[in-house]
């Protein structure tokens, strides 16, 4: 019963993060399975505590970090055995190293495919990392559980807690003086839901036929490797003969980019640079990360609040031009309404799209009498008030319509 209230105490002081209530659930069954002198199987404990936590919270299964907490111990399980004993040295000091190494492998080898899908990012030196953050994060969390318990005793609650502070401080100093490192980190990987599966095959049927040698399971790993590269060639070919248009979710800022094969030109405005500078750049990293994850490799930014007229032909596509506010990307013609309608303009103007910005203070009405758009588009630049009015008479009139604050960015595939 004290193990219990011990490790539930600690539970609810970290927060009863996803992966703490797995170890806190599974050292439960441990515990009680032990007290009634029963010795259940791991995977049983594993299965059980999953089953029970989601009972409790169903969504729980959409957490990240829940679901690397049992994929991590799963592999951990399953391969850390395997590994470990293809090594015997004699030397203890070896064998502890070599230990180490063995579960990060295990839960590395588990994780990887399901990080890389999340992340789109792999640790080059998670092995010399771990050797150190391991140990030491088991010595925070005993310091940590010192200084918790007799933080009522004088001196020593001033001592335990300067020690937490600086093992705490000196594990993150480690963290980001490796992170740091030449070639740390390999950026830019996505895979697809279908990749997942293919990676797990590989590393499953790889392990199999490296621990037991059965040509059955080389066959498999051959078959997950050729599988794994037609999907990336399949991905490329798709890439290279498409073009796409896209306009951003974005408040206070209007963003759009034309993109063809493995180029792109991002055209942006703002309302005022020194207030919404930081929302400004969490915004571009968001469009290079959709960049990064279409492989696009050659782009360019252009601040439309400084540029007038046609477009330098060596800034952009041989498909593309602007006038004005007016694009032509291939096929596609592209309008964009910020400024009042002038009265001296009557002709119809045929577009496909029509995006309307900075609030400009027009009706739906007004604009049909002169624009002929074949969808409006409410960018990120207008209020939600005004938004919301163009909505209803869009609707009330039959004009397609795609606010992008409530439907998300617009795509549109050429």
């Amino acid at each position: 019963m004290i193990m219990l209230v011990l490790i539930w105490f600690y539970a609810f002081l970290t927060g009863l993060s996803p992966a703490v209530l797995r170890a806190a659930v599974m050292l439960s069954f441990i515990i009680v399975g032990k007290s009634l002198k029963r010795s259940p199987e791991i995977f049983n404990i594993l299965a059980a505590s999953l089953f029970f936590l989601l009972i409790y919270n169903p969504l729980l299964i959409l957490d990240v970090g829940f679901q690397l907490s049992y994929l991590a111990v799963s592999g951990i399980v399953l391969l850390y055995r395997p590994i470990c004993n293809l090594i015997h040295n004699g030397n203890r000091l070896i064998d502890k190293v070599w230990s180490v190494v063995s579960i990060t492998l295990a839960a590395q080898l588990a994780t990887t495919p399901l990080s890389l899908f999340y992340f789109h990012q792999f640790p080059n030196y998670f092995l010399i990392t771990n050797l150190f953050v391991v140990p030491f994060s088991s010595l925070i969390i005993y310091t940590g559980i010192v200084a918790v318990t007799l933080g009522t005793v004088p001196f020593v609650s001033i001592i335990s807690t300067k020690i937490l502070s600086c093992l705490v401080w000196t594990l993150n100093f480690f963290i980001q003086f490796m992170e740091k490192l030449p070639a740390s980190t390999s950026r830019g990987i996505f895979l697809s839901y279908w990749e997942i599966l293919i990676f797990y095959l590989i590393i499953g049927s790889g392990l199999v036929f490296f621990l037991m040698k059965r040509r059955y399971f080389l066959f498999l790993l051959l078959i997950g490797l050729i599988l794994f590269n037609v999907s990336l060639l399949l991905r490329q070919m798709t890439r290279l003969t498409k073009a796409r248009i896209t306009i951003y979710n974005f408040r206070n800022m209007s963003a759009f980019d034309f993109t063809v094969q493995d180029k792109t030109i991002l055209w942006y405005d703002f309302k005022n640079w020194s207030q919404f500078q930081n929302q400004f750049e969490r915004n571009i990293a968001t469009v290079e990360n959709c960049w990064d994850e279409a492989g696009i490799r050659r782009k360019r930014n252009i601040w439309m609040g400084n540029h007038n007229g046609i477009i330098p032909a060596g800034l952009m596509f041989d498909v593309m031009s602007l006038h004005g506010c007016f694009f032509q990307f291939r096929e596609k013609r592209i309008g964009i309404l910020k400024e009042k309608i002038p009265k001296s303009l009557r002709s119809k103007i045929s577009l496909d799209y029509l995006i309307i910005s900075q609030d400009v203070k027009v009706n739906i009405a007004e604009i049909l009498m002169i624009f002929k758009p074949g969808k409006l588009i409410i960018d990120g630049m207008n209020s939600a008030y005004r938004t919301k009015q163009w909505i209803e008479e869009a609707k009330r009139l039959g004009v397609p319509c795609h606010p992008v604050s409530r439907d998300g960015a617009f795509i549109e595939e050429i």
